[in-house]
């Protein structure tokens, strides 16, 4: 976001162009999307032209206003990165109610930061790591470190091809979509490389849960989202691999968003 000399100047007539873009693109429908766009119009530093061009792109409102909250903080993101969403907030609730201290932290795939910069302020004596294969995420990743006085470490690694030490606690909010399904047109806008993966979904599932036994302490925890549907094969993989404690918990809709499990 731009100062506030150079944000977007708003008037009754920029409003109305705005809502009738939105009525050609979504009717009715998605009225929320719209009163979220208005609220945060003083902040956005593009033209009136450009948002309208974006809404009829179909481009999701959070890319629109070019951050978006998530548990304790608000997050820069662009099409490099995955939009930061509630259902990953249960696990980061999940982790705090169960987990009282942590030394060190990985967060693997971590996109625009935001499970690894909360983690950061949940244990302010930790050390957290925080991985991407993707430079231009990190990069947007490091625009949001800022607002953690313990400072994550960011650095790029293909899962854990860079990493050389352990840690307390492993997270990861890998692709777990199957190419197959590939037509939701909601996700269009974000990077194919976060979204999805072989083997219906699980290739890079598979690969975390079978190589973080090496990367944890003893009675360290990992903790991993995954599709609804994906619940009975990640437990096997768990188990397969040497983990106990295995649970798989529910997002706020009531899916069966992510399971953790202690080495």
């Amino acid at each position: 976001m731009l100062k506030n000399s150079q944000k977007l100047k708003i008037n009754k007539e920029h409003i109305n162009q705005i809502k009738q873009s939105w009525s050609s693109q979504y009717g009715d429908s998605y009225q929320e999307g719209l009163h979220f766009l208005i609220e945060h119009l003083p902040a956005i530093s593009k033209s009136v032209e450009e948002i309208v061009d974006e809404i009829i792109a179909n481009k999701p409102v959070q890319q629109i206003i070019g951050e978006w909250p998530f548990y304790d903080g608000t997050y820069v993101i662009n099409e490099d990165v995955l939009i930061p969403r509630p259902e990953t907030e249960v696990m980061i609730d999940h982790i705090v109610n169960n987990i009282k201290s942590c030394k060190n932290v990985l967060d693997l795939g971590t996109g625009s930061g935001c499970i690894a910069i909360e983690l950061s302020k949940i244990y302010p004596s930790a050390c957290v790591h925080a991985v991407d294969r993707s430079v231009q995420a990190l990069e947007v990743a490091k625009k949001n470190n800022h607002q953690t006085p313990n400072k994550v470490k960011l650095y790029q690694s293909d899962w854990f091809s860079n990493i050389e030490q352990k840690f307390d606690l492993i997270v990861s909010n890998p692709p777990y979509v199957a190419h197959e399904i590939a037509t939701d047109k909601s996700l269009t806008h974000e990077p194919n490389i976060a979204l999805y993966a072989k083997n219906k979904g699980m290739s890079d599932i598979e690969h975390i849960i079978g190589k973080a036994k090496f990367f944890l302490e003893q009675a360290g925890y990992l903790y991993i989202e995954h599709g609804q549907d994906q619940k009975n094969k990640v437990q096997k993989l768990m188990r397969k691999n040497g983990f106990r404690e295995i649970e798989t918990h529910k997002d706020f809709s009531g899916k069966e968003r992510f399971s953790f499990a202690m080495l």
